[in-house]
């Protein structure tokens, strides 16, 4: 029941994933993981992090590709609830597709 003074949330983003923005901005990036600092935390207190991606275009992505994004709470020592400071995301990559589609280039 004690407000957490700071921590931060880091967020692990597939690699086939392009960062384009987030409310609010990451404090540091390092690769594929943003993290986001906050402060004064209070007990029960939420606070929301949106992160916008861009999925790349076939055939840099494959249709049934799986992709996952993880996100950790820290620090975790002091929390009273530590099985809810880490959380995975999974999705599957779908598309619409016509296997009847055929293109040609002519000269």
């Amino acid at each position: 029941t004690n407000p957490v003074s700071a921590g931060s949330v880091t967020v692990t983003l597939p690699l086939q994933l392009s960062f384009v923005s987030s409310n609010p901005a990451p404090s540091s990036v390092n690769g594929s993981v943003y993290t986001f600092d906050y402060q004064n935390l209070q007990a029960g207190e939420n606070r929301l992090i949106t992160i916008t991606t861009l999925t790349p275009l076939i055939p840099n992505i494959t249709i049934g590709d799986s992709l996952t994004a993880f996100a950790e709470v820290t620090p975790i020592a002091t929390d009273f609830n530590q099985v809810n400071n880490r959380d995975t995301v999974g999705t599957i990559v779908l598309a619409g597709y016509d296997p009847n589609d055929k293109q040609v280039d002519r000269p």
